[in-house]
């Protein structure tokens, strides 16, 4: 699978404060948030462009491998839990999903 990845970057004064990222299948890939911007919507901002985004190219869902201390973030997007935690290359993640036509 060759998808496409979109990044988008927050850097107003040439220091990155917020990045997501996810590609044309579907799967977000990175987001982040410098804890000094935690709280100011600015993460909620960039979420809703990236899953306007993937709704707009005809995804029907999301996916992310998201961190154990995550979780909760993603279920407050709409998130639900498809595998335990998983284990590899010294990772550990939790295998999430949105579905989009709940979204819509």
């Amino acid at each position: 699978n060759h998808a496409t990845v979109h990044y988008y970057v927050y850097a107003p004064d040439q220091h990155i404060r917020a990045v997501i990222a996810f590609n044309s299948a579907g799967h977000l890939i990175h987001f982040f948030t410098a804890q000094s911007f935690l709280r100011q919507g600015l993460g909620r901002l960039l979420w809703q462009y990236a899953e306007a985004s993937m709704l707009a190219q005809g995804n029907e869902h999301i996916s992310v491998n998201s961190s154990c201390d995550a979780q909760g973030v993603y279920e407050a997007f709409g998130f639900y839990t498809v595998s335990s935690v998983i284990e590899a290359s010294g990772l550990r993640f939790i295998q999430m999903r949105k579905d989009l036509s709940r979204a819509r």
